[in-house]
């Protein structure tokens, strides 16, 4: 049974938060307004003799109809990595739903998601989330916003039969797509600046 939610906060401040007792797999950085990130997975896992393996495909887009914002990268429809940012106005309340993602307006992108672009409002800021792919199996974006604020992406397989395991490193986190099979698929998530806070579910140790 695995844990596949991981969180990475990224405080964007003008001065490094100070140092909180915090779990042994969190970092805690302040960054400047602005970040970028590139995640993706390996292509091209590395074969022996014993064991090969065909190249995988890899869907990259918005396809989780509960992240309005999210970054889905699909491996062979056996495993994903979901990369959502969370943020307070995310959705409003209707009879259903206290923050009903059916209100959230949609991002502007291409067909290819090769663009991504919404906007996001949290504490009074106006972040800008831009991502696009990159590559058979990466992806490139960056957040900017026009104040100091708190800002929180969770890490997830994003579907429940989705698996993952994920490692926290000083600047994002590493990992593995678990596949039906057994198969393991490589994964990384990079920040720059790092991130505040990177919580995952499985220690280096």
């Amino acid at each position: 049974m695995y844990n596949t939610g991981v969180d990475v906060d990224l405080a964007l401040v003008k001065e490094p938060p100070m140092k909180p007792v915090a779990p042994s797999a969190s970092f805690l950085l302040g960054l400047v307004f602005a970040m970028v990130l590139v995640a993706g997975c390996r292509t091209q896992p590395e074969q022996t003799a014993t064991q090969k393996h065909s190249p995988i495909d890899v869907k990259i887009g918005n396809y989780q109809l509960e992240s309005p914002y999210g970054i889905a990268i699909i491996v062979d429809d056996g495993t994903g990595f979901l990369i959502d940012p969370e943020w307070e106005a995310e959705g409003g309340k209707t009879n259903y739903f206290e923050k009903d993602k059916a209100l959230v307006p949609p991002g502007v992108a291409a067909p290819d998601f090769s663009y991504f672009r919404a906007s996001l409002e949290q504490k009074g800021a106006n972040i800008a989330f831009t991502w696009g792919r990159s590559g058979a199996g990466n992806v490139i974006a960056t957040l900017s916003s026009d104040k100091a604020v708190d800002l929180t992406l969770k890490v997830s397989g994003g579907w429940p039969r989705f698996h993952n395991v994920l490692t926290a490193t000083e600047n994002g986190l590493t990992g593995f797509g678990v596949m039906p099979s057994g198969r393991y698929i490589p994964f990384a998530l990079e920040c720059d600046p790092p991130p505040a806070i990177v919580e995952a579910n499985h220690s280096p140790e």
